[in-house]
């Protein structure tokens, strides 16, 4: 399960979204998905969704709705919260809206789109969203391991997570995913250039660009849930994907720490 890192597909596909013009950064997300926000002194662009500024609250998901539809419902029913207002707080919720948005604008389930400008795009063989049948007989199950015994976590309200964490993917196929994005295979020149400029140029306002985050000297793509842990680096050298769904509890992010060893001690790359 991707998890997190889930958000760079989204981003990738807005991107696309935005190349052709059917969607723009500073539209109201109202236009998007009419009624979505109605207080006035805090409009909400789809660009506070893509940066994680928009303020709004994390996901309270009811468990007797299902679907994405009723996710922006329960978005939408709980309480803005003006004082992350424009603030980066890091918020799956966000994404949500993004794949809700995609939907609305393509006039498809978010399905179509990630078939459209992904999968198909780019010849992947194992990557689907959480209801294939198709590949539902390889989707890994997560494991935490507590003083030597192993304990499977189910998963809950995926349903929910599109935009945000329900994708499965292999290794391999994300690789794919970032090498085609930082070849310029995937968007045009110029949306790629400016992904990957350096924070001093002011064309973000921080390191988290669409889904991933854009260090000096490497890029990140991180994802950990229900027990899948899922984490991507890459630099003008190298792309490195790994992942693991047996988790020791508690949890300080040792695959991370596998993958920058393997990065800066096996590849000789730096970090910073």
């Amino acid at each position: 399960m991707l998890g997190s890192a889930n958000k760079f597909v989204t981003g990738m596909i807005i991107k696309q979204l935005e190349e052709e013009g059917k969607i723009h950064l500073d539209d109201n997300v109202n236009r998007y998905i009419p009624l979505f926000h109605l207080q006035q002194n805090y409009p909400i662009t789809v660009r506070d969704l893509v940066l994680h500024t928009s303020g709004l609250p994390k996901l309270k998901a009811n468990p007797l709705t299902h679907g994405l539809d009723s996710a922006i419902e329960d978005i939408k029913a709980k309480d803005f919260d003006p004082y992350t207002y424009h603030l980066y707080n890091y918020n799956d919720v966000n994404y949500i809206v993004l794949a809700k948005i995609i939907e609305n604008v393509t006039h498809q389930p978010f399905q179509k789109s990630l078939d459209k400008y992904i999968i198909q795009k780019l010849n992947l063989k194992h990557t689907s969203l959480f209801d294939s049948t198709q590949h539902h007989t390889l989707f890994v199950k997560g494991y935490e391991l507590k003083n030597n015994q192993v304990t499977y976590t189910p998963t809950r309200y995926l349903d929910k997570y599109y935009g945000a964490g329900n994708v499965y993917i292999s290794t391999n196929d994300m690789a794919k995913i970032v090498l085609n994005f930082k070849n310029g295979h995937l968007l045009n020149k110029n949306s790629t250039q400016n992904l990957l400029a350096p924070a001093k140029f002011n064309l973000y306002p921080g390191t988290y660009r669409y889904g991933f985050y854009n260090y000096p000297k490497h890029q990140r793509y991180r994802g950990l849930f229900y027990k899948n842990d899922f984490v991507t680096y890459s630099n003008k050298n190298y792309v490195v994907s790994i992942a693991s769904n047996k988790l020791p509890q508690p949890y300080d992010g040792q695959l991370e720490k596998h993958l920058k060893h393997i990065f800066t001690k096996i590849l000789n790359q730096k970090l910073s």
